[in-house]
């Protein structure tokens, strides 16, 4: 009886266990699509930034002349 607990239990974890690192490589995947695109438009909004401040110092040195 004690055998057949202790198997169960065993089997039982197993079974959790490979569910939750099934899902774990799912999010994994996924965490990383998420974090391309993250990185993917920071970069594009620090560029439209960028791009637009040395626009306004161009044009403010073009007024002083």
């Amino acid at each position: 009886l004690g055998a057949f607990i202790w198997v169960n239990v065993f089997l039982i974890l197993g079974g959790v266990i490979a569910d939750v690192h099934e899902f774990a490589g799912q999010l994994y995947e996924h965490s990383a699509l998420i974090s391309a695109l993250l990185a993917c438009a920071l970069l594009t909004a620090f560029l439209f930034w960028y791009l637009r401040n040395i626009r306004r110092k161009h044009s403010i040195k073009g007024k002083r002349k």
